[in-house]
């Protein structure tokens, strides 16, 4: 299916996100991969599909959904290659936006706190005690989760911004 038989495409939001909580000691080395592979490598290769596009149309938006987890300890433990591989994006965003601002293509980073999502679900019981504990040790208070809509709301908030203009970053 092409963008065109579609009625267009406006923007992208790579939301794509994976964490196999580890210590580091105990990384597993496929994990790693595989958390590169999703969180990182994944929104590279949808910004590059939509480059051309945006161009061809003359504007775009771009949003690339970190982590606060990327600059913020407390967010969790043993997240350590989710947390780089979102800080990576982040760098990724940056340079992102230096080469097509002069285009009418906006791109945002947007980085979300604790929300409810099914984020851990997978982990191994034992390895997400180990997390939960550390986690315990380092956070010295919990302020809650945010409800997935508010996230929603604040992606679609990026969208309603006139032509040429965008949000750089946005932490919520």
């Amino acid at each position: 299916t092409s963008a065109a038989s579609m009625g267009g495409l406006d923007g992208i939001v790579n939301n794509a996100g994976l964490s196999l909580a580890s210590s580091i000691e105990a990384l597993d080395p496929a994990e790693v991969t595989t958390q590169v592979n999703v969180n990182f490598l994944a929104a590279i290769n949808g910004c590059q599909a939509v480059i051309p596009h945006f161009r061809r149309r003359g504007s775009g938006r771009i949003v690339n959904v970190g982590s606060a987890s990327a600059r913020h300890l407390d967010e969790f433990a043993h997240i350590s290659i989710y947390s780089a591989t979102k800080a990576a994006l982040e760098r990724f965003t940056v340079d992102l936006r230096e080469e097509v601002k002069g285009e009418n293509i906006g791109v945002t980073l947007l980085s979300p706190g604790g929300t409810e999502t099914s984020f851990g679900s997978g982990w191994k019981p034992e390895v997400a005690g180990l997390a939960f504990a550390e986690w315990l040790r380092r956070a010295s208070s919990f302020d809650g989760t945010m409800a997935a809509e508010s996230v929603g709301e604040a992606i679609a908030n990026c969208f309603q911004l006139p032509p040429g203009v965008a949000y750089d970053f946005v932490e919520i």
